[in-house]
Order: C-alpha cells, then structure tokens, then sequence
C-alpha cells in the first residue's frame, strides 16, 4: 500500500492537563511512498511553548525528513 498525502495542521492557545501550554503551532508536510519505506518531509513553528518544571520557549522550529528508513531532524529552539 502506498500513498500520497499532504497536510497542514495549525492549532494552538490552550493549556493542556499535563501543564502543557502553548501559543500557535503549525505542522505541514507531505508523505509519500509506502509504509515500509516512507519519503516524508514536514516543517513545525511553534511559539511560547511552556512545559511543565519552569521549561519555557519563545519559538521551536524544526524540519524533519525520512527517505527509505533514513530519517533527519534539525531543531532550532528561541529562548
């Protein structure tokens, strides 16, 4: 089975239970190939992330991407 999908995901403003509180985060991206061996691509922004034990950002941004079982993420984080 195989497919070809893109997506684009924005949400954001709210606390969550476990103390999670953030202000917008977008995800968007595309994933193609098989389950087996994805080809996959995404890009995340996300702003005043706070978490729980006094961890804050003013940004997180990071790309990852996978190719046949190879995968790469590089991560910057604002703080």
């Amino acid at each position: 089975m195989s497919a070809d999908l893109g997506f684009f995901i924005r949400g954001g403003g709210h606390e969550s239970a476990a103390g999670v509180e953030l202000g917008t985060a977008v995800l968007r991206g595309r994933w193609h190939g098989n389950v087996k061996s994805p080809n996959a691509e995404g890009h995340l922004e996300v702003t005043r992330l706070r978490l729980p034990g006094e961890t804050q950002m003013a940004a997180l941004s990071a790309d990852v991407a996978a190719n046949l079982g190879n995968a790469e993420l590089h991560a910057l984080v604002r703080a």
